[in-house]
């Protein structure tokens, strides 16, 4: 509805596109207009002599219906992108964007670690306020307009949903100033890397250096020369699948992304990617670095447990302080492997290869087997409630280690 005078003039409105020298002044009424604008571009003066040329020999006025669409198309197409689902990593990486800045508005010194700067001290803390000027507060509206953005993207890129890669465009939308751009792509890039389904398989790959240097010093070389080959072919094929993921991720990216928003899109991924041909560099000097030869049993106890030894006290804290619905799960391969991936773990912190914490924080990333068959289920090792294994797997992890530091002497 337009208000000219006393006059009400419908207008079937159903899209605008504004061009100003200046963001709206504050406290004069615009911030619900201003609101309501969904995609902002701020367009720089021409820098390339290219550009320039081009704007100096374009016909001023020229324009083609080439691509215009009836307005039934249109509402088709809107229609048609309600239908549009979020993948469940894509609603998750949505809400971690608002949640973040809305945190932003309190801790003054996450912003400094979003843009890069030095956080400050905690007196700093105390007594800073956060410059609100840096934190953009898209409201609820903003981000259900950016919902329906994203499924309308997804549609005309004919994405059958929403991915996570696709909220790059939201570097174009949730800010209000100029000041608030890079917080919003910081904060874009950090949410759209931490959700890369890669990333655990990162870790547990990280995690198989400090096993196998583990496995140089107290196994045998025919263990030692098993466990390179197996790491090895398992990064490099993480890497084969990753190159071929980031190849078809541009080939088949949202077709509204610009060269810039795929940086973002799909930085995650090429980070990850770079973290993998790291590996096998790393793993080839551990291996260049021929395993020692085991001393000689003694009829003292060397302080450390045989592996069959250590998985079973791991199964029976498990059994004791976790939740098994399903006794018979523990006979299965899976709750085996699981068990081994916490014995690796328990022999790494107890050779000194980690820190109590850095094995805290790796426990409780694990999960294992409670039961099988068609309703098969697992639980995390880490529980605050009734079934917590954590605190007893550390025990264990460290009577080991006192076991072998007293031996030692």
């Amino acid at each position: 509805m337009f208000k000219q005078g006393d006059k009400n003039i419908p207008v079937p409105l159903k899209g605008i596109v504004c061009a100003s020298n200046e963001f709206p002044p504050a406290n004069q009424g615009l911030e619900a207009l201003y609101d309501r604008m969904l995609l902002r571009y701020f367009v720089e003066p021409l820098k390339s002599k290219e550009n320039f040329l081009q704007l100096i020999a374009s016909q001023e006025g020229a324009s083609s219906n080439q691509h215009a669409f009836s307005l039934e198309a249109l509402e088709a197409i809107h229609k048609e992108a309600r239908q549009i689902p979020f993948s469940p990593e894509a609603i998750e990486s949505l809400h971690a964007i608002k949640a973040s800045l809305e945190q932003l508005k309190h801790n003054p010194a996450l912003i400094a670690q979003f843009l890069g700067d030095n956080a400050p001290s905690k007196e700093g803390e105390e007594n800073t306020e956060p410059d609100l000027h840096l934190i953009a507060s898209p409201s609820d509206r903003r981000f259900k307009q950016c919902a329906q953005l994203l499924q309308v993207s997804a549609l005309l890129s004919d994405q059958n949903q929403v991915t996570p890669p696709d909220l790059a465009l939201l570097r174009h939308c949730l800010w209000d100033s100029l000041e608030q751009i890079p917080l919003v792509h910081a904060i874009l890039t950090q949410v759209l890397k931490t959700s890369h389904a890669k990333a655990k398989d990162l870790e547990k790959a990280q995690e198989s250096l400090k096993y196998l240097e583990w496995v140089r010093a107290h196994k045998s070389p025919e263990d030692f020369e098993k466990t390179y080959q197996h790491a090895l072919q398992e990064m490099q094929a993480h890497t084969s699948t990753l190159e071929q993921d980031l190849q078809e991720m541009h080939q088949n990216a949202n077709v509204f992304l610009s060269t810039q928003d795929q940086e973002i899109a799909f930085s995650g991924t090429q980070e990850v990617l770079q973290a993998f041909k790291v590996l096998p560099l790393q793993l080839e000097e551990i291996y260049k670095d021929p395993p020692t030869q085991q001393p000689p049993k003694s009829s003292k106890s060397t302080g450390t447990q045989d592996t069959s030894k250590l998985c079973e006290s791991i199964t029976d804290i498990i059994k004791a302080h976790g939740e098994i619905t399903d006794v018979g799960v523990i006979d299965t391969q899976e709750f085996k492997n699981a068990v081994e991936d916490i014995e690796r773990l328990l022999n790494t912190y107890c050779h000194a290869s980690m820190s109590k914490e850095d094995l805290r924080g790796e426990l409780e990333k694990k999960s294992y087997p409670c039961s099988r068959g068609r309703n098969s289920s697992r639980r995390s090792l880490f529980n605050p409630g009734k079934h917590n294994c954590v605190p007893h797997l550390l025990g264990l992890a460290v009577a080991i280690q006192r076991k072998h530091e007293l031996n030692k002497k």
